[in-house]
């Protein structure tokens, strides 16, 4: 999934499927992670400041969940995330 009109960005993110904890690497300042829900439903929001910070997603139900990644600079980044059990 991209965002028309934002600037790609290049973040990494495992595993994808996740258990408990999604790892993130990304360079250029702090990192906002939304996760949504299927249905657009804004679930949780999160700063992340170092890349190989983790996001606990040991509280979300197993699923498909819609990830937003936004940088400092503008830049955005959405992805398919799926929670197994």
């Amino acid at each position: 999934l991209s965002v028309i009109g934002q600037q790609p960005m290049d973040i990494q993110f495992y595993p994808n499927p996740v258990k408990d904890a999604l790892h993130f690497g990304w360079t250029g300042g702090p990192l906002t992670v939304e996760v949504f829900s299927v249905n657009g439903q804004l679930l949780g929001s999160h700063k992340l400041f170092d890349a190989g910070e983790a996001l606990d997603m040991s509280g979300y139900s197993e699923g498909v969940y819609i990830v937003k990644m936004s940088a400092q600079n503008g830049s955005v980044q959405t992805a398919r995330v799926v929670k197994r059990p």
